[in-house]
């Protein structure tokens, strides 16, 4: 798949800085640039292009960014939550599935944060999952290329994560 050798010798002439990697990843994610908690940045090479790995923490969420290391255009993203609260302040054993906002409405919930109508979609798929004993809706949905994968609360039907990346 990927990964630089050790004695690969690359000419990053034409790459955008570390700076500018980091600066395109603190504007997608919405944050000041140099307020993280902590930062990351890595030079890989993924299906022969190479590309910056940025990651960046808040108090609150976690940004992943794969950012093309010429062109600085995003090829991957993904935002979760750090230390969300499990069912709106209620242990998952005191939740039942009574509680829960049900497939359709994580559907639902999964299409308007991506910008998508039932319509644009050519395939998806919701699943109920206990993600290290948080209860989630699993919804990966298809389109126009790309392949969008959510993980939404089951009670209360926040999006914990959220990854886009074009589908092989």
């Amino acid at each position: 798949n990927g990964g630089i050798k050790d004695d690969e010798n690359i000419d990053t002439s034409a790459f955008i800085t570390e700076e500018r990697a980091y600066e395109i990843a603190y504007e997608k994610a919405g944050i000041e640039t140099g307020t993280a908690l902590f930062e990351k940045i890595k030079l890989d090479k993924d299906d022969g292009a190479y590309e910056y790995d940025v990651t960046l923490k808040t108090d609150v969420d976690c940004y992943k960014y794969e950012i093309d290391a010429v062109s600085g255009n995003i090829t991957f993203e993904s935002v979760k939550k750090i230390n969300g609260t499990n069912a709106g302040g209620k242990g998952w054993n005191q939740v039942n599935q009574n509680d829960y906002i049900g497939k359709e409405r994580a559907y639902k919930a999964a299409l308007e944060a991506c910008g998508l109508s039932k319509e644009d979609v050519e395939e998806y798929k919701v699943k109920l999952d206990d993600d290290d004993g948080a209860i989630l809706y699993e919804v990966e949905i298809k389109h126009n290329g790309y392949e969008y994968e959510l993980k939404i609360n089951a009670v209360t039907g926040e999006i914990i994560k959220h990854e886009t990346e074009k589908d092989d």
